[in-house]
């Protein structure tokens, strides 16, 4: 009524305005009254009306930021009904009022989240994030409009994924130099906080670039506020994210990170926020980040700093939450390679690790955190690691995860660093029914091969293979090199797994590999990429198996182009050593097996000079003494065609 009777009064339409937010902090019931009463349209309608009216204005904006809150259906009708042009026409005649930037923004910062492309559509068409800027450099002393501002500018920053424009827009307003700027200026905890939030956001979805100016800001800024704020929760909480993602997304940033005090201040929120999951989180994150692929020098620092012990009373506290235990096991397995042996079995035999990760083996982030900390410790406590059951429960997790094949493949190459030749076969089998499961995914089946040759590698000098096994493993390789035939890195892993199914001589195998033209494939792959060593390499270890075991291999490499392509790879193997003598062995290899008349046309291809000539290289002993032994086959049939 008051609305009506008195729209012209500005007074009136205040008094109005604010009356109806103080019934929106009331009780559900009156709240729903008022929102049905349809009282959105009356304040857009009263902004329109007096909008020279800065107290008005404010007014307006801060019913409307309660209003907002209620549903996302009245923010998708504010945006129809332009609340975007009112609150940047506002900004602009209001610019130097205080409380209307600050009302405006938080009208803006309730809106950011709302996916409508309407709504960031004209945020970019009207300038806003210029706007926004201005704000933060005109109302700089004004602690609570710029914690209006930066909070503006951080959900903003959190829904930049969702619009190109507005990303670009908020970077080159140089929102994060403004923000930053602002924190140095006002040492409140909560502006600090809404800052951090802010930093966090840009980074996440806006900055694709850092400059080491803006790092070192960041890490200056955030560790100063930290030091002043050891005790503020959301402060660490908002801060360690933020430096977790800077040095997710710009890795050159982890140094300046370690050089302040950061370690020892995050090691210390650790112990003080034990209890608090939503503080420590993002402190484990940081330190794993932080820590992983660093100086040695670096995880030693921490280490020292007792975050080990740190790390597992959180565990024991957090059993049940695999958001926190993923990234402990992760930090475990980071710090593992610089603590004593005694400190990394007790963090096993506690049980706080294996009992983490069997309490959360259905979490499969929680499973690859568990492969890692495998890799980590692998070389300190195999013996303990087997004997507390983590090898089977990586493979209870594998089967539970099946349908993740890539995640298979991680946790069998963990297995292969603890098992041994008796388990092998084993691993090898979930491998090769992973790799059936998925037959038609090339992606999997390239990491198949990867896997299988880790786990062969790993133990070909002490297991076997029955021969369904064993002839399923050399048609993977045999089919990975016909299908994959312009691809190099599956022609190289091709090559090596069947070398090292050769190798190892199974009969069924090899007479599978033979039947299938495997001589024939390994030429063509030479053939293929001649100047591509690890390919040369492997194909002539293979070659040499060949020979070594097939009778009629000589026939076909005289014939086939074998002998072609190794000398070829001795001539031009581009000064790699362990190529050329690879090629050199396998030529011994065929020199040695071949037959009376195969000795003769190997003689007549001027073999003899061609090892000659690679005897005067650089080689290993052995490969010297293969060398003399086929000049010695050759030289007796060289006299044999003497001209007298």
């Amino acid at each position: 009524n008051a609305f009506s009777s008195h729209s012209s009064s500005d007074k009136v339409s205040e008094s109005s305005i604010r009356a109806i937010g103080s019934f929106l902090r009331g009780t559900n019931s009156i709240r729903q009254s008022v929102i049905e009463s349809d009282v959105l349209s009356m304040i857009i309608a009263r902004l329109y009306m007096h909008r020279s009216s800065a107290p008005v204005t404010s007014a307006a904006f801060d019913t409307l930021s309660f209003l907002l809150l209620e549903s996302d259906d009245l923010k998708h009708q504010a945006v129809k009904q332009n609340i975007v042009a009112l609150v940047t026409n506002a900004m602009k005649e209001h610019n130097e009022n205080e409380q209307v930037q600050r009302s405006a923004c938080t009208v803006v910062s309730g809106l950011a989240l709302l996916a409508n492309k309407e709504l960031y559509r004209n945020l970019v068409t009207s300038n806003f994030c210029e706007l926004l800027s201005d704000v933060l450099v005109m109302h700089k002393d004004q602690i609570q409009t710029m914690q209006s501002a930066c909070r503006c500018a951080s959900n903003l920053a959190l829904s930049a994924d969702k619009n190109r424009n507005l990303k670009h827009a908020l970077v080159e307003s140089e929102i994060l130099e403004l923000v930053l700027k602002a924190a140095r200026c006002n040492k409140e905890y909560k502006l600090q906080e809404v800052v951090a939030w802010c930093v966090w956001g840009l980074l996440t979805n806006c900055k694709s670039s850092c400059t080491s100016e803006e790092v070192s800001a960041i890490v200056s800024v955030l560790t100063k506020a930290l030091r002043a704020n050891p005790t503020r929760a959301r402060l660490n909480q908002s801060s360690f994210w933020a430096l977790s993602c800077m040095i997710v997304n710009f890795p050159k940033s982890r140094e300046a990170a370690f050089n302040s005090t950061l370690p020892m201040i995050s090691v210390q929120s650790l112990q003080t926020f034990c209890e608090n999951e939503r503080v420590i989180l993002p402190v484990l994150w940081f330190l794993h980040h932080v820590l992983n692929e660093s100086d040695i020098g670096f995880v030693k620092t921490v280490a020292g700093l007792g975050a080990a012990s740190l790390v597992l009373k959180v565990m024991k506290k957090h059993l049940d939450s695999p958001q926190i235990i993923e990234p402990a096991i992760y930090l475990m397995g980071t710090l593992a390679p610089v603590l004593s042996g005694d400190l990394v079995n007790e963090s096993i035999l506690s049980g706080a690790i294996l009992k983490a990760f069997s309490l959360n083996i259905q979490v499969i982030n929680v499973g690859l955190a568990g492969t890692f900390f495998v890799s980590k410790v692998s070389g300190i406590l195999k013996a303990e690691i087997v004997q507390r059951g983590v090898l089977n429960l990586l493979e209870e997790s594998i089967q539970i995860h099946f349908e993740d094949p890539l995640y298979g493949f991680r946790a069998l190459e963990a297995l292969a660093n603890i098992g041994s030749a008796e388990n092998a076969l084993e691993l090898i089998e979930l491998v090769v029914s992973l790799m059936a499961h998925f037959e038609h995914d090339g992606a999997i089946q390239e990491k198949g091969i990867d896997t299988l040759i880790f786990i062969i590698r790993s133990f070909a000098d002490d297991m076997y293979f029955d021969s369904g096994t064993g002839t399923f493993l050399a048609s993977v390789g045999c089919s990975a090199i016909k299908a994959q035939g312009k691809n190099l890195k599956t022609q190289e892993n091709a090559a090596e797994l069947l070398y090292l199914l050769l190798r190892m001589f199974d009969s069924a195998t090899f007479q599978f590999l033979v039947d299938d033209g495997v001589q024939d494939l390994i030429v063509r792959s030479m053939k293929r990429f001649p100047k591509a060593n690890k390919l040369q390499y492997h194909c002539s270890r293979a070659l040499g198996e060949v020979f070594k075991n097939d009778d009629g291999a000589g026939a076909e490499a005289l014939n086939g182009g074998a002998v072609e392509c190794l000398v070829f790879a001795i001539k031009k193997g581009n000064n790699n050593r362990m190529c050329r003598e690879a090629a050199c062995s396998a030529l011994c290899s065929l020199i040695a097996s071949a037959s009376k008349s195969e000795r003769e046309l190997l003689v007549k291809k001027n073999l003899k000079n061609v090892l000659s000539e690679m005897k005067e290289q650089n080689l290993s002993s052995s490969a010297e003494k293969d060398i003399d032994i086929a000049l010695g086959q050759l030289s007796s049939w060289s006299d044999y065609f003497l001209p007298w």
